[in-house]
């Protein structure tokens, strides 16, 4: 029987992906004494104003936190936002009981704040994008 006859093809989100597929995935490709449950978080930084100026948004899973995004608006960097959201991040993973923070960049962004803030680098793929790369780093918490 061929299905591909009647396959329909249609872009979702991240969510929806989630939602239908990530259970099943979850069941083919775990092993089952591990929990693959996301727990997503999202965390948005004022200044004495109010105003935001800035945020990290991640989620925990397999006792680790992962930072998808962290973004300071450019009039308030250098100003220990990014160094503040970080290590809030970095305490409640421990709170949380997570083993560390991990993280990726791109080599024209941040490598070096995250160096000085103590992650090392543990993978890199050059040329992503072109003349530059993407960079993964990782903090272990010592117990």
């Amino acid at each position: 029987m061929n299905y591909l006859k009647k396959m329909n093809i249609q872009q979702v989100t991240q969510e929806e992906f989630d939602r239908h597929l990530g259970e099943l995935w979850n069941q083919q490709k775990t092993p089952k004494d591990i929990d693959s449950t996301k727990t997503y978080w999202s965390f948005l930084a004022h200044n004495e104003l109010n105003k935001p100026v800035g945020g990290v948004a991640g989620y925990f899973r397999w006792e680790w936190a992962y930072i998808s995004q962290i973004v300071i608006d450019p009039h308030f960097q250098g100003h220990d936002y990014g160094s503040k959201l970080m290590d809030y991040i970095e305490t409640i993973s421990r709170e949380e009981n997570m083993q560390g923070v991990r993280l990726s960049t791109l080599s024209f962004q941040a490598p070096q704040f995250y160096e000085k803030l103590g992650y090392q680098e543990v993978g890199r793929v050059t040329d992503c994008p072109p003349g530059h790369a993407l960079i993964y780093f990782a903090k272990k918490f010592t117990k």
